[in-house]
C-alpha cells in the first residue's frame, strides 16, 4: 500500500511539472526569446565575442 502511495505521489509531481511548463505565459517566453535575438545581433554588429567572420564583424 505504501509503495503505491509513493508511486502515485511521484507520478502526480511529474504531471504537475509538465502542466506548469505548458501553462507558463507565452508573453514571458517571447520576451526572453526576443531579448536573446537582440543580444546576438548586438554582438554581431559591435564585434562581440563569438564572431569569427571578419567581413561581418
Amino acid at each position: 500500500m505504501t509503495n503505491k502511495l509513493v508511486l502515485i505521489a511521484i507520478a502526480t509531481g511529474l504531471w504537475a511539472n509538465v502542466i506548469t511548463s505548458l501553462v507558463r505565459p507565452a508573453h514571458a517566453d517571447a520576451d526572453s526569446y526576443l531579448s536573446n535575438i537582440a543580444h546576438d545581433i548586438h554582438a554581431l554588429v559591435y564585434g562581440g565575442s563569438g564572431c569569427f567572420n571578419s567581413k561581418i564583424c
